[in-house]
């Protein structure tokens, strides 16, 4: 058998090639939804308005035009495109549609003919052989046509159904039925009042009674004596405070009174009032059992000792008793503080009420017997509070403020003080727990008149006025304090006093406060206070100024000379003078804005009319501020100490003007009229000061400077004009030059010291002054003397400067010091200050620039200059600036020395390799290993004059014993001298300043014949006049002393002691110790006392003894390596020049130029045969 096809139904897509043929070119061809499409086409268009706007700004006018154009056509043609294929879209359907119709028709004709063949088939080869048996046709016929079966047995329903409940429907008509019948009942009876509250739903009604019971009724039939079913009864009596949430009657109690109501609801005139009442007095005696159950809680926890229950009637009432002690020692008013919580005697259907002051129902909505007592005690305050109100505002005054009387607990605030401060007003309340008034000042809780006042409000109420009086004048004291606070100056209420009977003090009246200056311990300010007639609230206020001063209980009051030696513990009152208030806060540029009591009660305002001038802008300020006395005490702790100032600079003849106000009240100041002179001043310095001298004040400032202690001190402002001279700095260039100094504010017993201070910072400006005035004369003029000056540059072919200006500059001056810059880049400076406590000037040393790492080669001369200055007098500046121009560059070739320590063979001490030991101001001397020694003279026109110092300034022929001379060492200067630089400045000295004659005699160097004998003289000879013509010794009337044996300690110089070795006949040195060349490389290269040396040939053929051996070592000339030449040079290519054997050669100074000093002294490089380098 060919199996049956089977069919398809029309909703499936198999069949349809059409519709396949339409998806299929859906899909290839892509396809979006025309809402989508304009979406996109409106954001495109939306964007490119966007853009075209924040372009267009930047384009010409032109541009802007073209750029619309093509925008506008663009968007044109786009939405003609998106019109065309809207319009297009809208016929699209049509042909979907039709194509679906086609494909829907072909489907179909499929479908029929698949049918009709499987039929044929079936009918012709399936069905040829079937056959059907016979159906029970009714049965089927009934279940087909009626939908079910009704011809089974009755027995199944008789025995297996349950019977058929009743149904909603009708339900719900007889629970209408019902409530239609209760409805007329209720129309038909008496209803009480309280049940009004109804709800009839499902056949009952419910009436509820709020915060008592909840009952609900219903009926068994429509007759009208039909009684009344009860059905549930709930009670909502609660304690919510120690019931804890549980039910407050028991299940069986509720039973009880179900069958109670029920038995009295049947034969009853008036059921639901029957009803009412019983269950109304029940919940009543149950709202009183609440209520004595709470009391007897607050008696356990915490009032055991403020209430007691008087008496409890159950189900009646319930009396408490309050304010036990208040009724101990009121007995009249013991019934009066009771609380009574009852049933209403005349109408007991009523809620519970309260019978205390006012009768009030109770609100059983939430039962607290604190509350009912919260309540009754704000009753029972507010009504004592109000008696005392009215009291107290019957003494307060017809313009002051009146009490008020606010808030839970109740509270009488007092106002005590106009302005009044709320933080300030006297608070009357009630204790709740036992009546008693309690006084209170909020800012103040350890106020001492609090407790007396609150003995007046509840027993004595005479002493309150008093007491009230005594609380307004603390506080004002309060008030005083507030107002020093940020002053220095304490207040006090008393103070140890010590004074006649008939002292003015004792008419002041007994409330007063006493202010004390922190700095000024020797005055007192005195505040008296006094109300004001009629309006006490207002405190009037007189100020009073005293002198005391420290005092013991047995010192004589009569004669201040007589004193005990106990400790001055009290104070005795001298003068005693009231101040003007008035004058005070409106004198000259101190006037203060003062609001008068009166009208600061009302807000601080007052009529404009009232006054000429025109309104200015007001400063608000706490009302507990004291304006006027702020005013004065600040007053008089700024003028004590000019005051006291005032008075001791007098004594000291520096007349002033006292303290004066300045211009535009900016400050208070003392201006000298003149000071004093000192002995050291000139009368023409002494009278350009005065002319140049516009003004000296003092002033107080505040500073916050760290190194002064206190927060004021006295600012003295020296003015001065015309400066003599005119300095590089940039702040100084003013016509008008202020000088400032600052001096702590002590007490008036030290103020003698400031006095001092100012008197010596006087002098230091006067005496600097002085010095100043000759300089800046020979600033900028030509100088005889400076004219043969030498250069500052190593150029020996350089001009020596003329002037003063030339060789230094003013780098700054500001009247306390001066500073004056000086060398080749002018990057040395010196700094010239007078010092009071030396009483001399002093002087320090520095440099600046590119130099300013470096030490100044002047800081070792400090001391020597520092006498010049000081010795010189009028012209110690301008000797300085030329001295420091001379000896600039000598003394920084010298500073090129090293001073390197080493360590001696022969005892083991560390000495150093050059010592510098200033002689003067223009002569050091070099002390090298302190063996060797040098003199060198720093003369003008840029020459130096050295020496060997090993011999004496004075006799040439006398040797010091410190030292040991220096063999061949003037051989070894010839080689340096420039005899063309030294007759160059030597002609044009001599030109500028011809050389005075002198005799032979009286040549400033000495002559062998005059040779005193030998001790110890001193190292520093007298500066000759003309140093370049020593007169040169015979050298047969020189010898050499040989009286020295062994070492012989000499005075130290330079702080340690010199040894000088023997001197011993000239010895062949030993090979095995020959000496070696000293490390200095072309200054005192003489052999060195510690360590050995390469032996050098010496051109001279004469041995001198070695200072480094002790048994005789032969030692060649220190001049052996410095007769080979200058640095650099080597022994090849010199030619010696023998000399003489003059051992006093060297005692006559030679003469050497800067180049050739600063070359001697540098760190040299000498190659000898080792290849060594010594530094």
């Amino acid at each position: 058998m060919v199996p049956t096809p089977t069919p398809t139904p029309l909703e499936s897509g198999s069949g349809g090639g059409a519709m396949e043929t339409v998806g299929s070119m859906g899909g290839q061809m892509g396809t979006i939804s025309l809402g989508v499409l304009i979406q996109y086409i409106n954001q495109r268009t939306y964007s490119d308005l966007l853009n075209l706007a924040e372009i267009l700004p930047r384009k010409s006018d032109v541009d802007k035009k073209v750029d619309i154009v093509q925008y506008a056509q663009r968007t044109r043609q786009l939405y003609v495109r998106l019109l065309a294929l809207v319009k297009w879209a809208a016929s699209a359907s049509k042909v979907d549609k039709c194509n679906h119709i086609m494909a829907l028709l072909e489907k179909q004709n499929n479908l029929f003919t698949d049918t009709a063949d499987k039929l044929y088939h079936m009918t012709k080869e399936n069905l040829v052989r079937a056959r059907l048996p016979h159906f029970h046709i009714p049965a089927a016929v009934e279940v087909l046509t009626t939908g079910s079966y009704d011809r089974l047995p009755l027995t199944i329903r008789q025995r297996i159904l349950p019977p058929e409940p009743v149904t909603v429907l009708e339900r719900k008509q007889t629970l209408t039925k019902l409530e239609q019948i209760v409805r007329h009942r209720l129309v038909t009876c008496d209803l009480p009042a309280q049940m009004r509250t109804l709800r009839i739903e499902n056949g009952r009604v419910k009436f509820t009674v709020d915060h008592e019971f909840e009952v609900s009724l219903t009926l068994m039939g429509d007759a009208t004596v039909e009684p009344w079913r009860l059905l549930e009864i709930e009670i909502l009596v609660e304690d919510k405070e120690t019931g804890d949430g549980k039910p407050l009657v028991h299940p069986m109690q509720i039973n009880y009174i179900h069958q109670l109501i029920q038995s009295r609801l049947q034969d009853n005139p008036n059921p639901l009032l029957e009803t009412y009442m019983v269950l109304h007095a029940f919940c009543q005696a149950l709202q009183l059992e609440v209520l004595c159950v709470q009391t007897q809680k607050l008696l356990e926890d915490r009032l055991d000792y403020h209430i007691r229950i008087e008496e409890y009637l159950q189900g009646k009432s319930l009396t408490l008793t309050y304010w036990r002690e208040l009724t101990q020692r009121d007995p009249s008013a013991q019934m009066g503080y009771r609380l009574t919580v009852q049933v209403d005697p005349t109408e007991p259907s009523k809620p519970l009420m309260e019978s205390e002051i006012a009768e009030r129902a109770i609100r059983s909505d939430h039962l607290s017997i604190e509350r009912l007592l919260v309540h009754t005690i704000y009753l029972r305050t507010k009504a004592r509070l109000s008696d005392l109100k009215q009291d107290l505002d019957s003494k307060l005054g017809t313009d002051a403020e009146k009490c008020q009387l606010s808030g839970s607990p109740a509270v009488l605030h007092v106002p005590v003080l106009q302005p009044n401060l709320r933080s300030e007003q006297l608070l009357i309340t009630v204790d709740t727990h036992t009546g008693i008034l309690l006084p209170h000042v909020p800012q103040y809780d350890n106020c001492p008149i609090t407790t007396e006042l609150q003995q007046a409000l509840n027993q004595d109420k005479s002493r309150v006025d008093d007491l009230i009086s005594q609380l307004r004048y603390w506080l004002m004291l309060r008030r005083t304090e507030k107002t020093l606070q940020h002053l220095p100056a304490t207040a006090h209420e008393r103070l140890p006093l010590m004074y006649y009977p008939k002292h003015p003090l004792n008419s002041l009246g007994k409330h007063k406060a006493f202010v004390t200056f922190h700095k000024h311990p020797g005055y007192v300010l005195i505040l008296e206070f006094k109300e004001k007639e009629g309006s006490p609230c207002e405190v009037e206020q007189n100020i009073y100024f005293m002198v005391v001063k420290q005092a013991s209980i047995e010192d004589n009051p009569d004669d201040d000379t007589v004193q005990t030696s106990l400790p001055k513990s009290y104070m005795r009152a001298y003068d005693l003078e009231k101040l003007d208030a008035f004058l005070c806060t409106h004198g000259p540029s101190t006037k203060v804005d003062v609001v008068e009591p009166g009208e600061r009660a009302l807000g601080g305002k007052r009529k404009l009319q009232q006054r000429a001038e025109p309104a200015s802008k007001r400063v608000k300020v706490p009302a507990y501020f004291l304006p006027d006395v702020a005013q004065c005490v600040a007053m008089c702790d700024m003028k004590l100490p000019l005051i006291h100032l005032s008075r001791k600079l007098r004594e000291r003849n520096v007349f002033n003007t006292g303290e004066q106000i300045e211009e535009g009240g900016m400050g208070v100041q003392l201006r000298l009229i003149d000071l004093p002179s000192t002995e050291k001043l000139s009368k023409s310095t002494i009278l350009s000061l005065r002319k140049h001298l516009l003004s000296a004040s003092i002033r107080i400032q505040v500073t916050v400077a760290m190194q002064v202690k206190g927060s004021r001190v006295f600012g003295m402002e020296y003015l001065f004009t015309h400066c003599p001279v005119t300095s590089l700095h940039s702040q100084e260039q003013s016509p008008r030059r202020s000088v400032y100094f600052t001096y702590e504010v002590t007490s008036a017993e030290n103020m003698n010291a400031t006095v001092d201070a100012i008197l010596d910072d006087w002098i230091i400006i006067a005496l600097l002054y002085q010095l100043v005035l000759t300089f800046a004369a020979e600033f900028t003029a030509s100088r005889a003397g400076v004219e043969s000056a030498g250069s500052s540059s190593s150029c020996s072919s350089n001009i020596a400067p003329k002037t003063l200006s030339e060789m230094v500059r003013v780098k700054s001056f500001n009247y306390k010091s001066i500073t004056i810059a000086y060398g080749d880049r002018f990057d040395a400076f010196v700094v010239l200050r007078y010092s009071a406590e030396k009483k001399l000037f002093v002087l320090s040393f520095g440099m600046s620039g590119e130099g300013a790492w470096a030490t100044n080669p002047h800081t070792l001369m400090q001391d020597q200059l520092q006498d010049l200055v000081n010795q010189r007098g009028q012209v110690g500046l301008v000797e300085l600036a030329v001295t420091l121009h001379h000896t600039y560059h000598p003394l920084l070739a010298v500073s090129k020395l090293s001073p390197t320590i080493h360590l001696a063979i022969h005892d083991k001490r560390c000495l150093k390799n050059f010592t510098i030991l200033p002689q003067s101001p223009t002569r050091v001397n070099i002390v090298y290993r302190n063996v060797y020694c040098l003199n060198v003279d720093m003369l003008p026109n840029g020459l130096v004059a050295v020496r060997d110092g090993a011999f004496s300034s004075f006799e040439t022929s006398k040797l010091i014993e410190e030292f040991i001379p220096v063999q061949g060492l003037k051989a070894f200067l010839n080689k340096y001298v420039d005899e063309s630089a030294i007759s160059r400045r030597r002609s044009q000295s001599e030109d500028d300043n011809p050389p005075t004659p002198i005799p032979i005699d009286d040549t400033p160097w000495p002559t062998p014949k005059a040779a005193s004998p030998a001790r110890h003289q001193p190292m520093t000879p007298p500066i000759s006049s003309n140093p370049h013509t020593p007169a040169s010794p015979h050298p047969g009337g020189i010898t050499q002393p040989s009286g020295h044996s062994g070492f012989v300690s000499s005075p130290a110089t330079s702080g340690f002691s010199l040894a000088s070795p023997p001197s011993l006949p000239g010895m062949n040195p030993s090979p095995a110790m020959l000496p070696h060349q000293s490390p200095s490389g072309g200054f005192l290269g003489a052999n060195s006392p510690s360590a050995p040396q390469h032996s050098v040939a010496s051109p001279i053929g004469f041995l001198a003894p070695s200072p480094a051996a002790p048994h005789s070592v032969p030692m060649q000339s220190p001049a052996s390596a410095f007769m080979q030449g200058p640095v650099g040079a080597t022994s090849s290519s010199y030619t010696s020049r023998v000399l003489p054997n003059k051992p006093y050669a060297a005692a006559v100074p030679t003469t050497l130029t800067h180049d050739a000093f600063l070359t001697l002294c540098s760190p040299a490089q000498v190659g000898n045969n080792l290849g060594l380098y010594y530094p």
